[in-house]
C-alpha cells in the first residue's frame, strides 16, 4: 500500500469510526453497524487484526450489533408492533379492493355511455321517420315504401351494431379481470419467491448475535495479547486495559444470559467482577453498573434472592458515592455544578434500583411460599400413597396362606391273613382228631384261657374241691 492510498485509508477509517461513534450514542444500531464495520475492516488493513488500535472499533461494533440484536428481539416479542404490521397489511388490501372497484364502476359507466349513445341515434331515426311520413304525398307511396324499408334496414344494422358493442365490452371487461388476477397470482409468486430466498439467506448468513459475540471475543483477545506485553511498572496502563476486558466480560455474560446460557454467562460476570473490585475504586459508577448487569443475570434465572443481594451492592455503591460528592463539594478547585450535576442523576437513578429490590425480595417470597406449599402438597400425597401401600397388621400376621395345606389320604388297607389261618387251623385240628393230639390253642386264645381260669365262679352246684 502506497503512503498516499495510506493516509485516504487513515482518512476514511476515521471518519467512518467516529460516525459510528456518534451514531451509537443516539442508539441508532443500524447506522452504527454499517460504519462501524468498515471501521473494522480498515483497522485490520492498516494497523492488524489484534493490534490495540483495532479494539476500539471491535468493541464499538460489537455493541452496535448487540443493540441491533437486542431491539430486533424486542420488535418481535412486543405486540404492539406485530398489530400495527397487521393493520398495515388490511390497510392495503383494503385500496387494493378500493381500485378494483373504480375500475369495474369505470367500465360500467363506459358500456352505460355506450349504450345510451345507441338509444338517442335510435331515437333521431325515429323522428326523422315520422318527420318523412307527415310530409309524404299521397303520389309518393312507392317511394315512402322503399324509404321505409331502408330505414328499418339502417335500425336493424344499428341494433346489431349496439349487441356487437355490448358483446365486446363485457369480454373487454372479462379479459381486464383475468389480467388482473394473473397479475395478482404472479405478484404473489414473486413475493413467496423472494421472502422463501431471504429466510435462505437469513439462514446461511450468521445473526447479529453471533457477530456481535465474535466481535467482542476478538476484543477481549486485544486485551489478552496487550496485557502480556505490559510490564507491572506500568500500573495506569495495566489497569486500564485490565478495565477493557472487564468490559467485554461484561458484555459477554450479558450476552450468554439472553441466549439462557447461564453458566457461561456467570462465568463470564464473575471474571468481570473479580477485575473490577480489584481496579476500581468503591465507590465507581461502572462498578455499580456491574452489580446491576450481574443481579439482572440472577432475576433471568429466576434467582431472586442472589438478585436482590447485587442490587442491594449497586444501590449502596451509588448511595456510597453521593456522600463522596457531597464532601467534594466543600473542597477547592471542584467543579460544583459538574458534581451537582451527577448527585442529581443518582438520586434519581437509586429510586429505580430500590424498586428492583422489592420486586425481587417480593418474587423470592412468592417462590418460597410455592415450594412450601408443594412441599407439604407433596408431602401428604407421600402420606397417603404410604398408607395405601402399606400392608395391614392381619396380613403381617396371618401366615396360614402361606403354608402348605396337608392331603388327606386315604389309609392303606392291611392284607388280612385270616381265612389263611383259619384254614390251616382247620387242617390241623382234623390231623391231631386222627392222631389223637390234643389242639395247642393259639397264643391269644391261650392268653384269654388262662385269664378265664384265673377267675372262677363259685356256684352252688360246683363242689369245693373243684373249686381248690
Amino acid at each position: 500500500m502506497s503512503a498516499e492510498d495510506n493516509t485516504k485509508s487513515t482518512e476514511e477509517f476515521e471518519t467512518n469510526f467516529q460516525a459510528g461513534r456518534r451514531f451509537l450514542k443516539t442508539d441508532e444500531f443500524s447506522s452504527a453497524s454499517e460504519t462501524l464495520s468498515r471501521a473494522v475492516e480498515l483497522a485490520v488493513e492498516l494497523f492488524g487484526n489484534f493490534d490495540e488500535k483495532s479494539f476500539e472499533p471491535h468493541f464499538l461494533y460489537g455493541q452496535a450489533l448487540y443493540g441491533m440484536g437486542k431491539s430486533k428481539a424486542l420488535m418481535f416479542e412486543n405486540p404492539t408492533t406485530a398489530k400495527t404490521r397487521v393493520d398495515a397489511e388490511e390497510d392495503s388490501e383494503a385500496e387494493k379492493k378500493k381500485s378494483s372497484e373504480k375500475k369495474d364502476s369505470t367500465s360500467a359507466n363506459d358500456k352505460k355511455t355506450s349504450e345510451s349513445g345507441g338509444i338517442n341515434k335510435k331515437e333521431t331515426v325515429d323522428d326523422s321517420m315520422e318527420s318523412s311520413e307527415v310530409v309524404m304525398d299521397s303520389t309518393e307511396k312507392e317511394t315512402s315504401a322503399e324509404v321505409e324499408k331502408t330505414d328499418e334496414e339502417e335500425e336493424k344494422t344499428d341494433e346489431v351494431k349496439l349487441e356487437e358493442e355490448k358483446k365486446n365490452d363485457d369480454v373487454n371487461v372479462e379479459e381486464e379481470k383475468e389480467s388482473a388476477e394473473e397479475t395478482a397470482e404472479t405478484g404473489e409468486e414473486a413475493e413467496e419467491a423472494g421472502d422463501e430466498e431471504e429466510l435462505e439467506d437469513e439462514e446461511d448468513d450468521p445473526s447479529d448475535m453471533e457477530l456481535a459475540w465474535n466481535a467482542f471475543e476478538v476484543a477481549r483477545s486485544i486485551c489478552d495479547k496487550h496485557l502480556e506485553r505490559i510490564s507491572d511498572s506500568e500500573k495506569e496502563e495495566k489497569e486500564k486495559w485490565q478495565t477493557r476486558k472487564a468490559d467485554c466480560h461484561l458484555y459477554l455474560g450479558q450476552h450468554a444470559a439472553d441466549e439462557n446460557k447461564f453458566d457461561l454467562c456467570f462465568n463470564e460476570l464473575d471474571k468481570a467482577l473479580e477485575l473490577n473490585e480489584r481496579i476500581l475504586d468503591p465507590t465507581s459508577r461502572v462498578l455499580a453498573e456491574s452489580f446491576l448487569i450481574v443481579g439482572k443475570a440472577h432475576r433471568s434465572n429466576d434467582n431472586f434472592d442472589k438478585a436482590s443481594e447485587f442490587f442491594t451492592k449497586s444501590s449502596n455503591t451509588l448511595k456510597s458515592r453521593i456522600a463522596c460528592l457531597t464532601a467534594s463539594l466543600y473542597k477547592e478547585g471542584t467543579n460544583k455544578e459538574e458534581v451537582e450535576e451527577e448527585i442529581k442523576d443518582l438520586k434519581e437513578i437509586i429510586p429505580e434500583i430500590e424498586t428492583l429490590i422489592t420486586d425481587a425480595e417480593e418474587s423470592a417470597k412468592q417462590v418460597a411460599k410455592a415450594k412450601s406449599v408443594l412441599k407439604e402438597a407433596f408431602g401428604s400425597l407421600v402420606n397417603v400413597v404410604t398408607k395405601v401401600n402399606a400392608p395391614t397388621d392381619e396380613t403381617a400376621n396371618d401366615i396360614t396362606s402361606m403354608l402348605r395345606k396337608p392331603v388327606k389320604r386315604a389309609a392303606p388297607e392291611e392284607k388280612t391273613e385270616e381265612p389263611a389261618k383259619k384254614a390251616r387251623e382247620d387242617v390241623e385240628v382234623e390231623e391231631n382228631k386222627k392222631e389223637n393230639i390234643p389242639i395247642v390253642p393259639p397264643r391269644e386264645e391261650q392268653m384269654e384261657t388262662t385269664e378265664k381260669s384265673d377267675v372262677v365262679e363259685l356256684t352252688p352246684e360246683t363242689p369245693a374241691a373243684e373249686a381248690q
